[in-house]
């Protein structure tokens, strides 16, 4: 019989820096879309061409945020629940992006349009139960409650709380038809992006702002649609494990670190 796994809290520790940073930057890419969404004011057709162009970004980028929680050398068997909420939270999140896409594109698509509300609205059970299963990880790799909380705080959830020990949190009870399977699409043949056209003769569709009820967004917030990545201050490679050999590194957009002249690091960027 072959004996359990046991996860040491460096393990813990490097697993959830990975799975809730691929949260973090999903969720920043979501509060992007849902601040247009709720951007009453906006122009009819600028608003429009925002939420398509950060559709887009979704599909480009939300597969690279979801093969971030593959990484070969932080398969953890402990981990999977938490794995799977992330998963799906990321997955959800791609779907909501396509189906507003055909809704954009054709809006007598009452089907796209009811998925991609139906997906926002569960977007709330998805974040509670990443929640539990984070909370519970962190738990078995030894963290306390007071820890745990710090790892919260310094993970960007600054609209959830680590649950304490008696508390629990329900998966999404329904699948939503928004909710596809995910198709892997490789880093290098994403497509290029670019601003919907419109000309005057032609009438854009608006969608319907976010429900209430879901996710709140800061009032002021600006995030990059750039990839997060990793390097040192004055380090010639860029990562994308934070831990990878040992160094201590910063947190900075890809973007930046090519500017700096930053090449990929052939152990950990894919």
């Amino acid at each position: 019989m072959d004996e359990p796994f046991v996860t040491t809290r460096q393990m813990g520790e490097q697993v959830d820096t990975i799975y809730a940073l691929a949260v973090k930057f999903s969720k920043n890419y979501w509060n992007i879309l849902k601040g247009h969404l709720d951007d009453s004011h906006a122009d009819t057709n600028t608003n429009s061409t925002n939420i398509r162009k950060t559709c887009e970004d979704f599909k480009l980028y939300m597969p690279q945020f979801r093969d971030r929680l593959n990484d070969e050398k932080l398969q953890d068997p402990n981990a999977a629940a938490y794995k799977s909420a992330a998963q799906m939270y990321i997955s959800n999140l791609e779907a909501i992006a396509n189906n507003m896409l055909l809704y954009l594109d054709n809006p007598t698509d009452t089907k796209a349009s009811a998925s991609y509300q139906q997906g926002i609205n569960l977007i709330p059970d998805y974040e509670a139960s990443i929640t539990t299963e984070r909370t519970q990880y962190l738990k078995l790799a030894g963290f306390t409650d007071e820890e745990i909380k710090t790892l919260f705080a310094t993970t960007g959830y600054s609209d959830t709380e680590a649950p304490s020990s008696n508390e629990t949190a329900s998966q999404p009870s329904e699948t939503s038809d928004s909710e596809a399977e995910p198709s892997d699409i490789a880093e290098e043949s994403a497509p290029e992006t670019s601003p919907a056209e419109t000309t005057p003769e032609e009438e854009t569709p608006t969608v319907d702002p976010a429900p209430e009820s879901t996710v709140s967004t800061p009032s002021e917030q600006s995030v990059s649609t750039s990839p997060m990545v990793y390097r040192t201050k004055s380090g010639s490679k860029y990562h994308d494990n934070p831990h990878c050999n040992g160094g201590t590194y910063f947190e900075c957009t890809l973007d930046e670190a090519l500017s700096r002249g930053s090449q990929p690091c052939k152990k950990c960027v894919r």
